[in-house]
């Protein structure tokens, strides 16, 4: 059984979104996030669309399907988690856990102490 997740990428001029099919616990999110960094302007430059589509090449790695552009997560009725990232300073994530069409907030910070938390 998958882990699915939808992961939302804001700035100042909208959002963009990415659904993953496979894997979407905290730990392994956050390796992904950590790993789009690769594919992306060099922070502190954000732009929401521009590291939604480096996670996308994170999360294929060489793999066909997966990852996929998404209008959001009330799109998957199937989610487990969904993500919310930022940018201020360092990147910012908001954990959610989902239920159906219910969200509850699990955690929040930046990368870094997310990291700490949840990569042993």
């Amino acid at each position: 059984m998958s882990t699915r997740a939808c992961y939302s990428f804001a700035d100042e001029h909208g959002k963009s979104h990415v659904y993953y099919h496979f894997d979407g616990y905290p730990a392994n999110a956050l390796k992904l996030i950590n790993e789009a960094k690769k594919y992306a302007w060099e922070l502190p430059r954000f732009e929401a669309d521009e590291f939604g589509a480096a996670f996308v090449v994170a999360a294929k790695g060489n793999s066909a399907g997966g990852a996929r552009l998404s209008k959001g997560p009330s799109n998957h009725g199937d989610l487990d988690y969904k993500y919310d990232i930022s940018f201020d300073k360092d990147l910012n994530i908001k954990i959610w856990t989902v239920d159906f069409h219910n969200s509850r907030l699990l955690d929040k910070g930046t990368l870094k102490q997310l990291w700490k938390k949840y990569i042993k």
